[in-house]
């Protein structure tokens, strides 16, 4: 089963154990070591337990250190009558692409693969959510509540919700427990949320920045390319038209690449030595 974290996993992972399953045994993958876990299935051997078909749930199986995933692998291929199921938040494939999981437990864990989208991926579950968390308060509370406001639901939709169905159930509880009116108001909602809808409904004003150089090279470039196109490509009245000398014109021609194939020889020479206007016409 790969879910992110706070997607209630470990609440799935139960409804898939086989129907035959008479044991179901859970394992907090977070805190094994070699000995807790040969220990753990030492205890189910005692008690008889392997001779039965039951259901090892292994959660948040990619947090299992490389020598305990080789003692899971023994397992999983002594246990055969038992059924193994995993949680992880990342696909098995990807672990072992990232050199983290051993590539043959995880073939073995991934005959069936169920993956449950983040709460950000379903957004149209929110509205639900939220009912079911209230229809939670008022089963618990004396304050009962009818529901939640529309802009309520716009808030909760957009928030990105990094801890998933967890993070909403804490966020709602919370709010509904300090509500003081009949609905669920969007003053009821924790401060994060209603700055998440604020940042999405005004956002910041993107400012484009402006490379002079090359917007000015584009812009001297369109008004040579007019001038040459007035004057029907003659260079020299050309430059009269631009106010500027015939050489100092070749040179930018050269420069900005727009002399055609070619093109007669320039000497390049500094603009204080460029006195002297060449009235030579092509």
């Amino acid at each position: 089963l790969v879910a992110e974290h706070g997607c209630g996993g470990e609440q799935i992972l139960p409804s898939l154990r086989s129907p035959a399953s008479a044991r179901y045994v859970t394992i907090d993958c977070a805190v094994q070591d070699v000995a807790s876990f040969n220990g753990l299935l030492a205890r189910c051997m005692q008690s008889g337990e392997k001779l039965e078909h039951g259901t090892f749930a292994l959660q948040g199986v990619t947090e299992l250190t490389g020598d305990v995933q080789l003692e899971l692998l023994k397992a999983i291929r002594s246990f055969t009558d038992w059924q193994w199921l995993a949680t992880t938040p990342i696909s098995l494939k990807k672990a072992v692409k990232q050199r983290n999981f051993n590539e043959e437990l995880a073939a073995e864990l991934t005959l069936f693969t169920l993956r449950v989208p983040p709460l950000r991926e379903r957004p149209q579950d929110i509205p639900l959510l939220a009912q079911w968390c209230v229809e939670q308060h008022n089963a618990h509370r004396k304050h009962v509540l009818n529901g939640v406001l529309p802009e309520v639901v716009d808030h909760l939709v957009a928030y990105e919700w990094p801890g998933n169905v967890r993070e909403f159930t804490q966020y709602l509880t919370a709010a509904a427990e300090h509500a003081t009116g009949p609905w669920l108001t969007v003053a009821d909602l924790p401060e994060r949320l209603r700055t998440a809808w604020d940042q999405k409904a005004h956002p910041r004003a993107i400012v484009e920045t402006i490379q002079l150089d090359a917007f000015l090279a584009d812009l001297e470039q369109e008004v040579l390319r007019r001038a040459l196109a007035q004057t029907r490509g003659n260079k020299s009245r050309a430059a009269k038209l631009l106010g500027i000398s015939r050489p100092r014109l070749l040179r930018r021609l050269a420069q900005l690449k727009l002399a055609p194939a070619g093109a007669e020889a320039i000497e390049f020479v500094p603009l204080e030595d460029a006195t002297v206007e060449d009235e030579r016409h092509e």
